[in-house]
């Protein structure tokens, strides 16, 4: 596996680590929505590798499995996901989200798509 520059704004989105919904709603829309940002970010990298770029930080993931254990299978665990709106808002920003054109590429992670706790 390749070098992960774990950042806590990467842990908030996948991990849901504020308060919200823990109904079943808010999991299957935790799991659409961070399938959608491994495919985008899948879909900006080289190769099988899929990265995400926020504020000079880039996660790195050597497979879309790598991405999807992190994000979804991990993330969506939370009993303490954000609002379904959250995910909704989210994936509304993933389907105009740029790839960053560097390296090897990497999702831009989009605004929308960073929860913070009271945010």
């Amino acid at each position: 596996m390749r070098t992960i520059a774990v950042v806590t704004l990467f842990a908030l989105l996948g991990l849901g680590a504020a308060c919200g919904s823990d109904g079943s709603g808010s999991v299957e829309a935790c799991r659409q929505t961070l399938t959608k940002l491994c495919d985008r970010a899948c879909g900006c990298t080289d190769g099988e590798a899929c990265d995400l770029y926020y504020q000079g930080v880039t996660m790195q993931f050597d497979t879309r499995q790598e991405c999807l254990d992190w994000y979804v299978e991990t993330g969506c665990r939370s009993s303490d996901l954000p609002e379904v709106a959250f995910f909704d808002t989210c994936s509304a920003a993933l389907d105009q989200a740029a790839c960053l054109e560097e390296e090897e590429g990497a999702l831009i992670m989009p605004e929308d798509c960073i929860y913070s706790e009271g945010g």
